[in-house]
């Protein structure tokens, strides 16, 4: 079956070595001298219809430990940046 995975990925890594990937979670986009990252955290049954799938969402928007899941991924993630783009450059954009 197809993945329904938004973003994939295929490297050649040479010496008939390739790494694979599908995520639902964009790990790197570069675009010029653009370096985009969209980290994401918490997960959450999903209900058995769209009125349980509503309630769930809400949960897990108000959920304060996925809410610290994700503020430590975009620091590690802001932090990663840091130490390769240019000084004062690295910017949070958005979360949630």
């Amino acid at each position: 079956s197809i993945n329904p995975s938004p973003y994939s990925f295929f490297i050649n890594l040479g010496e008939n070595e390739y790494l694979i990937g599908a995520s639902p979670e964009m790990f790197v986009r570069v675009n010029g001298r653009r370096v985009e990252t969209c980290p994401i955290s918490g997960t959450i049954k999903r209900g058995d219809d769209a009125i349980s799938d509503s309630e769930q969402i809400i949960k897990l928007l108000n959920s304060k430990k996925d809410e610290s899941e994700l503020t430590m991924c975009s620091d590690v993630d802001r932090n990663d940046k840091s130490r390769v783009c240019d000084p004062g450059s690295v910017r949070v954009i958005g979360r949630r």
